[in-house]
């Protein structure tokens, strides 16, 4: 039985359908922060273009994990944030930040203190440094044990 994303197979398929889109890790982390206006995002995610970042936005409000406020202003603006459903994601994106750490940690990779899209640009100023839910990734036996607990 094949699903869709409006009715996906199982749980994993669901949240992987998700998440799935290259800059939605990036663009769901920025607003568990708070409203975002467009530029805002576009200059958090650098390496995002204009046209992807629509994109990715459009399928997270279609989802129901981003509301879109358009203001009758010149020039037009627009603010995005999180639904109360989309902030239930905010965990998950803790988890794979603390696992990310933890792989990295694994490979004998050295740790890094943003999660940026692309290394080659420069540090992010501090306004858009990793978010204080990201500020201290757990120990390994931490995690592990926590997600032995969760498992059971």
């Amino acid at each position: 039985m094949k699903g869709d994303k409006k009715n996906p197979v199982c749980s994993t398929t669901a949240a992987l359908d998700i998440l799935g889109g290259k800059w939605k890790v990036f663009i769901l982390t920025q607003l568990v922060q708070g409203t975002r206006r467009f530029g805002e995002l576009k200059k958090a995610i650098p390496a995002v273009t204009q046209k992807m970042l629509t994109q990715q936005l459009r399928e997270l409000e279609e989802v129901g994990l981003v509301t879109r406020k358009v203001f009758p202003e010149v020039p037009p603006r627009v603010e995005y944030k999180l639904t109360a459903h989309g902030f239930t994601l905010e965990p998950v994106l803790k988890a794979l930040y603390n696992w990310g750490s933890l792989h990295r940690d694994y490979l004998g990779l050295e740790s890094l203190p943003n999660c940026r899209p692309n290394a080659d640009l420069p540090p992010a100023p501090k306004s858009l440094a990793a978010p204080a839910f990201l500020a201290e990734p757990l120990s390994y036996a931490d995690l592990t044990e926590a997600v032995r607990a969760a498992a059971m």
